[in-house]
């Protein structure tokens, strides 16, 4: 049997689904992974990867509960944070503030690499369009030669430097995002 393990960048995802289907964004990302699964694969692991909101008090309590849905299904969620920034507009010269995730990427990248060098799965699917996992990617290509990377693009999202460098991609169907609610 293969092991899977699924690595999902969780605001990739969200505003993937998002811009196809607003009232879709407690996807079961879960059980759609296991509905895509061949006869000869298991579900070893599933992880997905966010930030807590700020800011807005209705939408950290949705996020809230659908971080509570995902660990139910038995998902491990890793956090990262929002960082606050200043944007300067050079035409007004108005200074406002931002917030900026961070750690995500690193995280998912230390996790596929950890985990695919100490034998935890066969098969790693990426829950993600975001090319700045192309280098986690490569060096699992070289350095783990029997582990496969699928990336799996959410609903308007695409990377042809991730299809490039995958073993393989699937792409997030607008009709699975009403299937696999919470």
């Amino acid at each position: 049997m293969e092991r899977v393990a699924v690595y999902v960048d969780g605001f990739n995802l969200f505003f993937g689904i998002r811009s196809k289907n607003p009232k879709a964004v407690n996807f079961d990302v879960a059980a759609y992974v296991r509905s895509r699964l061949g006869s000869n694969q298991r579900l070893a692991s599933v992880r997905y990867y966010s930030a807590p909101l700020v800011g807005n008090p209705e939408a950290e309590r949705a996020q809230k509960r659908y971080f509570a849905a995902l660990r139910a299904s038995k998902v491990e969620v890793i956090l990262g944070r929002f960082q606050q920034k200043t944007i300067h507009c050079e035409h007004c010269g108005q200074s406002i503030p931002s917030f900026e995730e961070k750690m995500t990427d690193v995280n998912i990248a230390i996790d596929v690499l950890a985990d695919g060098l100490m034998d935890q799965y066969d098969v790693a699917i990426l829950v993600t369009a975001d090319s700045d996992l192309v280098p986690p990617i490569k060096k699992l290509t070289l350095c783990a030669k029997k582990k496969r990377i699928v990336v799996c693009f959410p609903p308007n999202r695409n990377s042809k430097d991730l299809r490039r460098y995958a073993q393989g991609h699937i792409y997030i169907d607008p009709k699975d995002l009403i299937e696999f609610q919470f």
